[in-house]
């Protein structure tokens, strides 16, 4: 199999699309609500950059079929689990990044509230982006960490 994409023309296999891609959103938000803070918390962030591009990917996909989304309201006010939320002492990592953090998941809240699939397929992606720099760095901070306790 080559390195493209199969795309379908199929609104049940992109609205299957998006529901697996749900599931995975919900998993990752899942696995942070009760986490302690501890070596995973790169692994968790990553989890929900991977998840919010899938979202992207499957809401782009099915906006281009003419699919409609469901408008939550209320949605603007949305937070993630506690080690994610502003001022959690987990939040390990740029301040910037954060922030970017902060305003994609407020942007996700927006779109979500909205019916532009295409506005939410946008938010997921400025997310995943912001979430894969955070895991990274994060994994930097854990690294150098891990190397002082060695050299101790």
């Amino acid at each position: 199999m080559s390195g493209e994409a199969l795309v379908s023309g199929d609104p049940r296999i992109a609205l299957e699309q998006v529901q697996l891609a749900d599931q995975r959103w919900g998993d990752a938000l899942e696995a942070s609500v009760e986490a302690p803070p501890d070596e995973g918390f790169a692994q968790r962030v990553r989890a929900i950059a991977k998840a919010a591009e899938q979202e992207a990917a499957a809401l782009r996909h099915a906006d281009m079929l003419g699919l409609a989304h469901r408008p939550h309201p209320g949605a603007r006010n949305m937070q993630l689990s506690h080690e994610l939320r502003p001022g959690a002492r987990s939040r390990r990592g740029s301040v910037e990044l954060w922030e970017r953090f902060d305003a994609a998941v407020a942007d996700l809240g927006e779109g979500l509230e909205g019916v532009a699939l295409s506005a939410i397929a946008r938010a997921f992606g400025e997310l995943s982006d912001v979430a894969r720099e955070l895991a990274a760095e994060i994994e930097r901070l854990n690294s150098r960490a891990a190397a002082r306790r060695r050299a101790g």
